[in-house]
């Protein structure tokens, strides 16, 4: 910020550094959510064992019945199970 002190208001070169929000509640719904809803109900992921699949299960349901859901949690279990894909279930095919 100091270096475009010039061109920025003082509030912004001096003022605190804010945090901001993913928009989870739009990235998990809409055309996206068919592909949360699979990968999170998979077989891969229902066998890794890593979470009690009838809860996530419950999750979602919930979750696309406009019940009370926490985001975060399925955005957290979607981001393991891609992790897992990516760097375990890849590794062992090579």
């Amino acid at each position: 910020r100091s270096s475009y002190k010039d061109i920025l208001p003082n509030n912004v070169v001096k003022g605190k550094k804010k945090g901001f929000s993913a928009p989870l509640d739009q990235w998990l719904s809409g055309d996206f959510s068919s592909y949360v809803q699979d990968t999170l109900r998979s077989g891969k992921a229902r066998n890794r064992g890593y979470f009690n699949y009838d809860i996530v299960n419950n999750m979602l349901d919930d979750m696309y019945k406009n019940k009370t859901y926490d985001l975060k949690r399925i955005w957290s279990l979607l981001m393991l199970e891609i992790w897992h894909q990516t760097f375990v279930d890849n590794k062992k095919r090579m």
